[in-house]
């Protein structure tokens, strides 16, 4: 039987690269063809790993070297002859600190394997042994089996690829467990924070407890938080089979960056139901050499981002003002982005392998997270208005499990929509052609959403004259003020271009992007450099027309009992 088995070293950590050495047994052909992956599952975009490795060679258990060759830019052919057992030494350069990279220094060696483990061609079912050849201070934070300190076991390359490994002789760590769950959750901690435990294991039990509430059970043994502080402002988490890695920085113990904490966690803790479990077809299994396209990004990310921030509400871990922030949060990372009006929810999913993780060209897509977010809780709504409250998304969460993720089967754009019908109890073409096949403008059935639950959505003119009236927003960068954005059909679409740099307003030079050069302005003279020619142009302001508004949430002044018991349903209040 085919076997790999690791063996991992960092000999010099100040170089960043690992030494891997893969032993291979049962081989039983005269040549082996070894695949690295392309991508990583919860980023749905080529990354290309193989560009990462400076050394690889073949050898026999003699120690003669074998020949081998690429047959493409990340799979190697490997002429074993009559060697049933063959050993491969290569080097990967681990210099990527975020959720998904691989990162080592003196006293941590951090791997996602997908990004540097290889598999046989063709097969990814055989099991997989890796011996880190570390100092016996150091602990090992990971998702897989550890028979052995510093050693692990994966069944196959499908649960190794999905299971990050944290290992450093300098880790905080705890672990607890809820009601209802046979399941222990760790929470580890790499990097300079000294958290209030208590606190912190209060915090995350509670919306542990919400989400195993919602689902019934959660579909794993053990399940590990695995945060690494960054000492520059960082946001970025990744989901995995019974994990999670989390990116924040630089200080945790400020209020905002613990709840950022909180919000990210929630959200990746979701994903072992959506995503892990509950999985578009398109991407069960995961093909690691190609995209694997799918459309129902909406659904794997925006639903997860509802939920995400929701859980933290039902569970009181957060008060309604903080739930209120995050809301503000998404709504204007959605309403900035005039891509909303040219690229459909499940467009701009199908197009995450081509740059759904950039800015990309201007107003040409949306946000699966932000879009999908607010298509979520519209949905959310209206199943509960035709259903008088009796059903909610919730179980259309429930369904999906159910009859997809409990069964390991993929589901199809088409069996979500008629899912989704069936728990609502009528035909929701309406909701699918406008906001997730279509780009019509959600203001008013948002306002009207939230005032069911007694919510009002404020909207407001931006309190920055340039954005208000001229429709372009402004950056300083390296310290350059730098057009960022332009509105559609305002003054600046006519006349700037997005990388302008302004240096002058009304002939009198710009400090920051201060707004106290347009106080009572109605015409603009901007001085720009566009491509090293310095260009003198003229804006009228637009005082019928509001560009990039400001949207907030508050409860009703003039809330009313019925609604109160919608907002109480929705948030589970009791």
């Amino acid at each position: 039987m085919l076997s790999f088995s690791y063996k991992v070293s960092v000999p010099k950590p100040n170089l960043r690269y690992v030494h891997l050495e893969l032993h291979i047994t049962g081989i039983e052909s005269n040549e082996i063809s070894l695949q690295l992956p392309a991508w990583r599952p919860g980023r749905y975009v080529l990354q290309h790993f193989a560009k990462k490795i400076q050394v690889f060679e073949a050898r026999d258990p003699q120690g003669n070297l074998l020949h081998s060759y690429k047959t493409s830019k990340d799979k190697w052919l490997i002429l074993n002859g009559n060697e049933k057992q063959i050993i491969v030494h290569y080097t990967f350069y681990a210099n990527q600190y975020d959720a998904g990279g691989c990162y080592v220094t003196d006293n941590l060696l951090y791997l996602n394997p997908v990004c540097c483990f290889f598999y046989p061609e063709g097969n990814l079912n055989i099991p997989y042994h890796i011996e880190l050849e570390l100092e016996s201070s150091f602990e090992v934070s990971c998702g897989l089996e550890q028979p052995q300190p510093l050693k692990l076991k994966a069944k196959d390359f499908y649960e190794l690829a999905d299971c990050p490994i944290v290992a450093s002789n300098c880790l905080q760590h705890a672990v607890f467990t809820v009601q209802n769950s046979d399941c222990k959750f760790y929470i580890w901690i790499y990097g300079d924070w000294k958290p209030d435990w208590t606190r912190l294991l209060n915090d995350f039990k509670a919306f542990v407890e919400a989400q195993i509430e919602l689902f019934g059970n959660i579909p794993c043994q053990e399940f590990h938080f695995q945060c690494l502080i960054n000492s520059e402002p960082y946001y970025h988490a990744v989901e995995h089979h019974n994990s999670t890695v989390l990116m924040l920085g630089p200080d945790i113990r400020m209020d905002t960056n613990y709840q950022n904490l909180l919000a990210i966690s929630s959200h990746e803790l979701f994903h072992v139901w959506n995503i892990i479990h509950i999985r578009p077809q398109e991407l069960w299994p995961y093909d690691f050499t190609k995209e694997n396209y799918f459309r129902t990004g909406f659904v794997a990310e925006g639903i997860t981002t509802y939920y995400g921030d929701l859980m933290l509400l039902r569970s009181q871990t957060i008060e309604l003002s903080e739930f209120f922030k995050q809301q503000t949060s998404n709504l204007k990372a959605y309403f900035d982005d005039y891509g909303r009006l040219n690229m459909s929810v499940a467009n701009s999913s199908y197009d995450l392998w081509l740059d759904g993780y950039e800015p990309g060209v201007p107003r040409r897509k949306t946000s699966i997270y932000h879009k999908g977010n607010i298509a979520a809780f519209i949905l959310d709504v209206m199943i509960r208005q035709f259903t008088n409250n009796e059903r909610s998304l919730d179980d259309l969460m429930r369904a999906l499990w159910e009859r997809f993720g409990k069964k390991q089967k993929g589901y199809s754009e088409q069996e979500y929509r008629y899912l989704a019908e069936e728990i609502a109890g009528v035909k929701l073409d309406n909701y699918f052609e406008s906001f997730v096949y279509g780009t019509d403008r959600v203001e008013e059935v948002l306002q009207d959403s939230y005032a069911y639950l007694g919510l009002e959505l404020i909207i407001e003119p931006s309190n920055q004259l340039s954005e208000r009236y001229f429709g372009f927003k402004a950056e300083l960068k390296n310290g350059i003020v730098q057009v960022v954005s332009i509105a559609p059909g305002s003054p600046a679409f006519e006349t700037l271009a997005e990388k302008d740099e302004i240096v002058a307003i009304n002939h009198k030079r710009i400090v920051g992007t201060s707004n106290e050069h347009l106080q009572g302005v109605v015409d603009l003279h901007l001085s720009v450099f566009r491509d090293n020619k310095l260009l003198d142009i003229l804006l009228k302001a637009d005082e019928l027309s509001q560009f990039f508004n400001r949207y907030h949430l508050d409860v009703a002044e003039d809330i009313q009992e019925h609604e109160r018991h919608n907002f109480e349903n929705w948030a589970w209040v009791r």
